[in-house]
């Protein structure tokens, strides 16, 4: 009985708030403004995901299965390391240092290293 009692309590202490539709309109946009604000910011290089760098399914699959979901995923290990992963082999490792250096703009994975690690490429 008792806690028929709350429960009825709790509903009559609700309260209920009616917006008009241009407030529901308004409020709609300005989420979307925020989502889309969200969505266009631009990610660090550490942050984009491997999915985005054009690498084949078999390498993407064994960095996939690795744990390996973002370029700053690879860095920890560093990118020399790639190879001795399983199911990567010095052909992975070449693709992924190739496909790492042309998302960043850089001529070669070494210069691709050093920006990610902050050194200069020079």
């Amino acid at each position: 009985m008792e806690k028929k009692g709350s429960v009825l309590s709790q509903r009559q202490k609700w309260e209920f708030t009616y917006y008009t539709l241009d407030q529901c309109r308004e409020a709609i946009e300005l989420l979307q403004q925020r989502m889309d604000k969200i969505m266009n910011s631009k990610k660090g290089p550490l942050e984009i995901e491997l999915s985005s760098l054009q690498l084949s399914v078999r390498s993407f699959n064994a960095l996939t299965n690795n744990g390996f979901f973002t370029i700053g995923d690879i860095m920890i290990i560093g990118m020399d390391a790639i190879e001795k992963l399983r199911g990567c082999g010095p052909s992975t490792g070449r693709e992924v240092r190739e496909a790492i250096a042309k998302a960043l703009g850089t001529s070669s994975s070494s210069a691709a290293d050093k920006k990610l690690r902050g050194k200069n490429s020079g």
